[in-house]
């Protein structure tokens, strides 16, 4: 069989080290290439698919020179869900990694292949190998995985045991030294001192200096490809978003089919599946391959934004890949204070246990958007765990070293951190500094990101006894920003939003008015439900109270609205579904007897179906006797807890009784008279030790133990109508038809 192979394409950041003459560090060391000699790509042709990012000749190896000690090197490329798809029960059987010469490989003493499902997360299997070097290694997996859905990973880790110094050349991620047509460019690394670097939790860098990292990856009982599928394999764009701001989102775009496409549409569109940007391509795109479509998207009203990418194929033959996973972001009501672009943050520092500050300046020439508006919150994002990180305040300046015109303490989160300011500060055309002072047990505290233009003012630096520092004025510039916002308001927002729901699932919103505010605007889910709302309390209604829903406040003025005071909560109402639904048939397949399990919370009511046709509704047990039902087919019964106005998922439950099989008659008995107006008397050939009366609807109206096989029941209390009598013995239940008159 004919080889397929597939080329998958996604986009990576670099990150890059520097050291100063005041031993200011970044968090993560730079992979240095080394040119080697060409040797061709391992072609030897396999009944299998093939998963590389690699499509051109291996020319380059990049590690670095460690300090003596033992040392580890991580390498891997990652698949996308949407890639994979195609390729669902197909088996991962070998690995291939080339491993260069023993002149890169100094203290080599082991190497080991990995998997996993995200680069993040656990490893789901590992396996030691000893490498030949200067050549493919084929590595066949011990036991090979079953491709499931999702993302996949697959990667290598060597490991190096250094006595010389101060140079120790390790050198064993071996890739291309160009870009090639299904990459163009970049895999993730790590290079550390931990074995475990690449397991749980791992911090990878993103390598996009040179070409493609050099391993590939078999597959085996790969399904039939279609011929035509597009898939939406990932959606980016930078995170820092405001009103009436044009902003980019990235189509990452993969030819999941067998045959090229060149007509085809990218859109994105939000949570209600509007479009709100669209672009034809008509540039062809060769089978597995991928290329990044740009779309511009202007932002209409401040909240969270959720949006996906779509592709659109006519023909396509795999509808489930077309629509990106949601990318939810902040949108900010007018253009925040900031130099980085709120993405992803690395660190840098002076040490560990060491004060730290950092800043953002805004001169009087640059003032010109924000004079006259407040900044109402400060966003800060650190490097290290928040758990040790303390001593934190953020703080305005007149300038880097003068007095604090504000300053207010606060308590650090992972990640991202708002500092919602107790007192708006008022913005005038002057020049200012927003920064931050803390310290932490750790070193690299100051979070930065990496991105353009990289400009003075936008990253103010210090650390314990030295002067401060900017990242454009080092010897050799570095590519970052603070990882610090300013967030800017027309007016100052609404403060303690809260939301509770009442009774009847209804949200009412209450929330502390700002000095001046006298009117507000009320969105759910970033969808406008008040506008210019006088009251500092609103009660929203209408909404699906089963799904879970965020709510924003903002202050009215000026034509204008204020930041938003948001709030999140779960769904009002869980409606659990019933469970364990059985169906038993007795009386000579003449009665149904349905029984199931109550969920743990619920109303305790139940609608009932039989074939799509509701039989009786509002239920209240959770046993039902059906005699209405045609036996000589199979029927098909449905029961949905009541919620409300609404109805949980089904449990059902199709059955057909067969005379002699289904049937449930243990034990045969006579009713005498029937009908009957007063007593009837129960007769059995078998002694029997309880008897149940049961009513049309399924309702057990009479119950009492029996220790022979005769008993005489009053029934003349009982409303007229059709019941049921079933008696219990020890081989089984019997159940029999009366009529009360």
């Amino acid at each position: 069989m004919k080889k397929n192979t597939l080329f998958l394409a996604l986009i990576f950041m670099a990150s890059v080290s520097y050291m100063s003459a005041q031993n200011f560090v970044l968090k993560n060391q730079e992979a240095t290439a080394v040119k080697t000699e060409l040797l061709e790509q391992n072609s030897q042709a396999k009944n299998t698919a093939l998963l590389t990012y690699l499509g051109g000749s291996l020319a380059n190896v990049l590690g670095n020179d460690f300090a003596p000690g033992t040392r580890y090197v991580s390498g891997c490329i990652d698949f996308t869900a949407a890639q994979m798809a195609n390729y669902v029960g197909a088996k991962l059987w070998q690995i291939c990694v080339p491993i260069p010469s023993a002149q890169f490989m100094t203290g080599f003493t082991e190497a080991k292949v990995w998997i996993k499902h995200s680069l993040s997360g656990p490893v789901i299997y590992e396996q030691t190998f000893v490498p030949v070097l200067q050549d493919w290694n084929e590595i066949e997996l011990a036991e090979p995985q079953t491709i499931v859905e999702g993302a996949l990973v697959i990667g290598f880790t060597t490991t190096h045991v250094l006595t010389a110094t101060p140079n120790s050349n390790v050198r064993p991620l071996w890739c291309s030294n160009a870009t090639d047509p299904y990459k163009p460019g970049g895999f993730n690394y790590i290079l550390g001192t931990n074995p475990n670097q690449h397991a749980t939790g791992a911090n990878w860098n993103q390598y996009i200096s040179l070409g493609n990292l050099g391993i590939e990856g078999y597959l085996v009982d790969v399904p039939a490809i279609p011929q035509n599928d597009l898939a939406a394999s990932t959606l980016s764009s930078l995170p820092l978003k405001w009103v009436d701001n044009p902003t980019t989102y990235t189509v990452n775009v993969f030819n999941a089919g067998t045959a090229p496409q060149n007509n085809y549409t990218v859109q994105i569109i939000d949570a209600d599946n509007n479009v709100l940007g669209s672009q034809n391509v008509t540039t062809a795109l060769a089978a597995g391959a991928s290329t990044n479509i740009e779309i511009a998207v202007t932002p209409t009203a401040a909240g969270i934004l959720a949006v996906r990418g779509k592709v659109i194929l006519t023909g396509d033959e795999n509808p489930n890949n077309d629509i990106s996973a949601p990318l939810i972001q902040r949108v900010y009501p007018m253009q925040p204070m900031a130099y980085c672009d709120n993405s992803n943050v690395t660190g840098v520092a002076w040490g560990a246990n060491v004060p730290h500050q950092a800043a953002i300046e805004y001169s009087m020439a640059n003032m010109g958007p924000f004079t006259g508006k407040v900044l109402t919150a400060i966003e800060v994002a650190f490097n290290p765990p928040a758990s040790t990180i303390s001593d934190c305040k953020v703080w305005i300046r007149s300038s880097l070293t003068g007095s604090n015109l504000y300053e207010q303490p606060f308590t650090p989160g992972d990640g991202w951190t708002k500092v919602q300011l107790t007192t708006p500060y008022e913005l005038q055309n002057a020049d200012i500094f927003i920064g931050w002072s803390a310290q932490s047990t750790e070193n690299y505290i100051i979070g930065c990101t990496q991105n353009t233009p990289v400009v003075f003012a936008g990253g103010h630096i210090q650390g314990g006894t030295n002067a401060w520092s900017n990242y454009a004025s080092q010897t050799n510039p570095m590519p970052y920003n603070n990882a610090i916002i300013g967030v800017v308001s027309a007016c100052a927002p609404p403060t303690n939003l809260e939301v509770a729901y009442t009774d009847d699932c209804e949200a009412l919103l209450t929330w502390d008015a700002p000095n001046g505010a006298t009117a507000y605007n009320i969105y759910r889910n970033a969808t406008l439900v008040k506008e210019n709302h006088t009251q500092t309390s609103y009660t929203d209604e209408g909404f699906d109270f089963m799904v879970g829903h965020v709510w924003s406040v903002t202050v009215a003025c000026n034509d204008d609205e204020s930041d938003a005071a948001m709030v999140s909560e779960e769904a009002c109402f869980q409606c659990d579904p019933a469970t364990n639904l059985l169906v038993e048939f007795e009386d000579d397949c003449g009665i149904a007897i349905l029984s199931w399990t109550a969920p743990a919370e619920g109303s305790g009511k139940y609608n009932i179906y039989r074939n799509d046709d509701l039989i009786v509704s509002n239920h209240e047990e959770t046993t039902y006797t059906d005699t209405d039902f045609d036996s000589e087919i199979t029927n098909t019964w449905v029961v949905k807890v009541v919620c409300m106005e609404e109805e949980s998922d089904p449990a059902t439950k199709e059955e057909y009784c067969e005379l002699g099989i289904k049937g449930n008659e243990q034990v045969a008995f006579s009713i005498v008279p029937n009908p009957t107006s007063g007593n009837i008397t129960i007769s059995a050939e078998k002694a029997f030790h309880t008897i149940e009366v049961i009513s049309f609807l399924g309702q057990t109206v009479l119950s009492q133990y029996n220790a022979n096989n005769v008993v005489s029941l009053d029934v003349s209390a009982l409303t007229n109508g059709v019941y049921f009598v079933r008696i219990i013995s020890d081989n089984g239940t019997s159940v029999k038809k009366f009529v009360k008159q």
